[in-house]
Formats: structure tokens, sequence, C-alpha cells
């Protein structure tokens, strides 16, 4: 029954931080209680989490070892889709995605909201972490359905630093989401302006252009950025592409009615005929 089930977990977590193995004295005890107790420890509660989730979950690192020495299934799925992995990256327990890995853990698998256990620790900022998935074979450029990479992430997020380690380990500049987003729209949007710089510096294009026919001018333009509307005017971007709708970047400034922006790419236009 469930209530025997937590007791017995809650015993062996008990004793692991005693010192003591459970497991070694069921190994001295009967087959029927060594079956017993391996299926203990492969059973789910209502949410579909294992011991070995809920061990992963908290950082309880001895035990997550000896729930793997015994059988857990290193890469099962919670009703949420979360693998052992992902709930100890979500929860920055650093020392238990370590063991995780060294059991073998894939470090690719996604969760029902296609995250992997790379994309949650850039979500949480966690280099060390980032570092330890990378260098254990996560795939910097895998992306959700919709496209979206690790590294849109951390530009959405402003992450400066954790940009640079991921473009330096590989991350695709240019990569673009289904609706043709490439990180620098994501940076511009957010007014994420050092990142900005840092994807530029990493050969970002300027002239690519999302489902809306925007370039990354246009989209800081929509976001009233007008620092990177000053970076991207000195790197050199068309002032006078236009959208699917055919609106110019100062188009888009009238519409929106921010004199500032239309002030000063009039004068750019200006300057530029």
């Amino acid at each position: 029954c469930k209530m025997s089930r937590l007791l017995l977990v809650a015993s062996y977590v008990v004793c692991i931080f005693n010192g003591v193995n459970v497991f070694v004295d069921a190994e001295r005890a009967s087959r029927g209680r060594c079956k017993a107790t391996v299926e203990m420890v492969r059973s789910e509660n209502e949410h579909g989490d294992t011991s070995l989730h809920s061990s992963s979950r908290h950082g309880f690192v001895n035990l997550t070892y000896r729930l793997i020495e015994i059988g857990a299934e290193i890469d099962a799925q919670n009703l949420e889709g979360n693998t052992p992995i992902h709930l100890a990256v979500w929860h920055n327990n650093s020392n238990t995605v370590d063991v995780l890995i060294g059991a073998g853990a894939s470090v690719n698998m996604f969760n029902n909201e296609e995250n992997s256990p790379l994309i949650l620790s850039v979500t949480n900022g966690n280099p060390h972490i980032v570092a330890m998935l990378i260098e254990n074979g996560a795939l910097i450029n895998r992306a959700r359905k919709d496209g979206t990479t690790a590294l849109h992430i951390a530009s959405t997020n402003r992450n400066a630093k954790m940009v640079e380690f991921l473009l330096l380990q590989g991350a695709n500049v240019n990569s673009m989401t289904t609706k043709r987003d490439t990180p620098l729209h994501a940076a511009v949007a957010v007014h994420g302006n050092e990142v900005a710089k840092l994807l530029l510096r990493y050969g970002a294009d300027i002239k690519k252009v999302n489902i809306m026919g925007h370039t990354p001018l246009h989209t800081a333009v929509i976001y009233r950025n007008i620092d990177a509307i000053d970076l991207l005017i000195a790197r050199g971007v068309d002032v006078f592409a236009e959208d699917k709708n055919g609106q110019r970047a100062l188009q888009l400034s009238v519409h929106f009615d921010y004199p500032e922006i239309t002030h000063l790419l009039r004068e750019i236009e200006d300057d530029s005929c």
C-alpha cells in the first residue's frame, strides 16, 4: 500500500544518513524481500515520481547513488515527462547531477514542456551544471519544436556570461525559431543590449528577418530599444529594409508614436539619400 511504501522509503533515507545500507540487509534476507525492495524503489507515486525522482529533487547524493545501485530506472519519466536528472538540474543539485551522469543518465531527453536538462540549467543560469551537461554530451543546438534553443533562452534572460559560454561551446548564433526569430531578435526585444553586442561580435546576422519580415532593427523599434537601434545602425543595418507589410523601421516608429526614434531614423534616412 502507499503508506507502507512511503514508510519504507523514509526508513531507507534514515538508514543511509546513519551510515547503514538497508539493501545490504535485504540481500541477506529472502529473495522475496529483495524483489519487494526493488519493486518498491521502482514504484511511482500519484505524480509518476519514483524514489529516484525524489532523491534527485532533494539532492540526496548518497541515496541517489544507492537507488541506482539496486536497479532504479535512471531515465524514468514522471507525469510531467521529467527524468531524475531534469529534477536534479532544476533544483541546482550539481552533485546529484554528477552522480546521475556518471550512471549513464540521458542528458538530451525532453520533458512534456520540451525542456531538456540543458535548457533547464540555462534557464536557471547555473554555469557549472551547464558545463557539466555539455561536457557529457548535451546537444547545445537541440531545439524545442518551436525552434527555441538554449541560446535563445540565455539571450531572452539577458545573461551575457551564459550567452558567451554557449557561443564558445559552439552554439549557433543565427539559430531560428519557427517564427524565424534569432537570438539577436530575442535580445533586442528585452533590451538585452550587452547580449546583443556579444551576439554581433560572434557573427549574428543583422539582415535576418523573422516571419513578419522584421529585421533586428524593426524589432528594436517595436520594443522602443533606442540603444539597440544605435548599435545596429553603427553595424550598418539597412534602415530601408521593409517588412511583410512594406514598412520600414521609420514607418513603424511613426505607427507606434515613438517621436525620439522617428527623429533618429529620419535623420539616418536623410543622410543615406
